[in-house]
């Protein structure tokens, strides 16, 4: 290949024909991006080659903030590309007759542009409701089963917890439903989970309940420390 492009480039080439965008529809395009709310100094306009249209260039409209984009391509008498991203999916293709119709999935690109840029990122919520990221098991923590002592003494702050909640927390009848199957899942874990395996279970189980119960950064500490006091002098956590 290299070879090749290397011979070809001493070969005089005749200058590509540009399938452009005609300015009024980029003039529209422009209040559409401003009828969403967005900059448009956030968006340019580029050439690349056609994958439809032998030695043509088209347009390109990209979103510079990410890798969005919207392709005009030309088939024929068709107008036909695709954009990413579209409502529901990563992208779509599309085919139209004419101009006006291009600018209907315009439309549609920018609303989902709009709707990825004000969305929050899922994973980025997720560590809201993390135990603090500083705590952690001391290798000394064997994955052994708990006795019947420490049983009882993890049970009566599994059950502190729920009560916390209960008091503090206004929940639907629901989320009451579903905090007690998960706490009663934790009791149950007692007998059949090493201490470490269900440790690690219980990060998980607490971080789901204050994802569903959106709980805020101070509900949570409030429910992780009457958990740490049930763990002491059972499972050793550093610092």
């Amino acid at each position: 290949m290299i070879n090749h492009l290397a011979g070809d480039s001493m070969i005089p080439r005749e200058p590509k024909n540009k399938l452009k965008v005609p300015k009024r529809y980029k003039q529209k395009i422009g209040m559409l991006i401003k009828n969403h709310k967005l900059n448009s100094t956030d968006f340019s306009w580029s050439f690349l080659e056609s994958d439809n249209t032998p030695d043509s260039l088209i347009e390109k409209l990209t979103y510079q903030p990410s890798e969005y984009y919207f392709i005009f391509d030309v088939w024929g008498t068709e107008i036909e590309g695709s954009y990413s991203p579209a409502k529901a999916k990563i992208f779509e293709n599309y085919q139209s007759a004419d101009m006006e119709d291009v600018l209907n999935h315009v439309f549609l690109w920018l609303a989902a542009i709009s709707n990825e840029i004000s969305s929050k990122d899922p994973w980025d919520e997720l560590t809201k409701y993390q135990i603090p990221e500083n705590v952690e098991l001391s290798k000394e923590v064997l994955n052994t089963s708990f006795n019947t002592r420490e049983r009882d003494q993890l049970v009566n702050g599994i059950r502190d917890v729920q009560k916390y909640l209960n008091q503090h927390i206004k929940q639907t009848s629901e989320q009451s439903e579903y905090v007690r199957e998960r706490l009663d899942y934790l009791v149950e874990s007692l007998d059949n989970l090493g201490r470490r395996n269900w440790y690690d279970i219980c990060v998980s189980v607490l971080m789901h309940i204050s994802m569903n119960l959106v709980l805020t950064p101070q509900n949570i500490l409030a429910v992780w420390n009457i958990l740490r006091e049930s763990l002491q002098g059972i499972i050793h956590l550093i610092p």
